[in-house]
């Protein structure tokens, strides 16, 4: 959750509300107040023990037990990665199901990244640096190579890092850009191959090897905010899409298709901004479910997808 209260100074406030998902739609179980609360993943520890990393409005790094007894979430620790700057999103090393807890990224407002690595009780920060002149707004790690990521901006560039290397310089920067880079997502079915999204209502594939040229570029509703493709290798073409002021839809990635010819689902029941899209695995599940949401008018939906 994140909401911005006007005053001097300003203040964004939020938390993490948890779900269970019912035949007959949502229950809510337990609630943590934080500051606003900007991306999360869930992780798990090395006992299977669930863990929700959240990035929030204070530039931190927030990490979250679930309590299986009492289907509830406890704070565990916090991670400063910046005393000033907005976290604006994290990523986990990438997993079709949910990934053991290990090297995490964290991208700020500041244009910098920050890197952490896992210790017995949680994350430690061992690196941060400028990657971009205005806001990060996403990084992702790369689902081909340890060590190599992406991280987009306002800066209108979307940028490679291998930090194997060194973080000094990128390995690429990719201009060809009109709008803010705002998301990435890497591929697990189709190595080398990232989904970048815009705001500028633009996704883009691009062959991580050769950066410089999208493969593909598809049209979507609104700015592409939030990125996932399908966690089942049966459906790896289909990419979700939380699309801004347009809504969610699934985009099926039909190479040289042409725009005509692509298979959409469109889900339009948000009055507001679609910030996050993801689709529910659940055990016994006859159909894919995908849940959203939306700001203004503070919506959580479940929808067939």
């Amino acid at each position: 959750m994140y909401r911005l209260i006007e005053g001097t100074p300003q203040r964004r406030v939020g938390g993490v509300v948890l779900w269970e998902v019912t035949e007959d739609g949502l229950n809510e179980l337990s609630t943590c107040e934080s500051a606003g609360v900007l991306d999360l993943h869930w992780a798990r520890r090395a006992d299977g023990t669930p863990l929700l990393l959240t990035a929030n409005a204070e530039g931190n790094l927030n990490l979250y037990t679930y309590g299986l007894a009492r289907s509830s979430l406890s704070s565990h620790s916090s991670i400063s990665c910046s005393s000033t700057a907005l976290a604006l999103s994290l990523s986990l090393p990438p997993s079709p199901s949910t990934p053991a807890l290990g090297e995490t990224l964290v991208s700020l407002s500041s244009g910098e990244l920050a890197h952490l690595i896992p210790r017995e009780e949680g994350l430690e920060l061992v690196g941060v640096w400028k990657a971009h002149e205005h806001e990060a707004w996403v990084v992702a790690w790369g689902a081909a190579e340890q060590g190599v990521l992406y991280s987009g901006s306002d800066d209108l560039t979307l940028k490679g890092w291998d930090l194997r290397a060194g973080t000094e310089s990128p390995t690429f920067v990719t201009r060809r850009f009109d709008a803010g880079v705002v998301s990435i997502v890497p591929s697990p079915w189709t190595p080398h191959q990232i989904a970048v999204g815009t705001y500028d209502s633009l996704v883009r594939i691009y062959d991580t090897r050769a950066p410089l040229r999208p493969l593909e570029s598809y049209n979507v509703a609104g700015g592409a905010w939030r990125l996932q493709f399908h966690p089942s290798a049966a459906r790896k073409s289909d990419l979700l899409v939380a699309a801004m002021h347009g809504g969610a839809e699934i985009v099926r990635l039909s190479p040289g298709a042409g725009e005509d010819s692509q298979e959409r689902t469109k889900f339009e029941g948000h009055e507001s901004m679609c910030y996050a899209a993801r689709w529910v695995t659940t055990e016994g599940a006859r159909e894919d479910v995908v849940a959203s949401c939306s700001f203004y008018d503070h919506r959580v939906c479940l929808w067939r997808g």
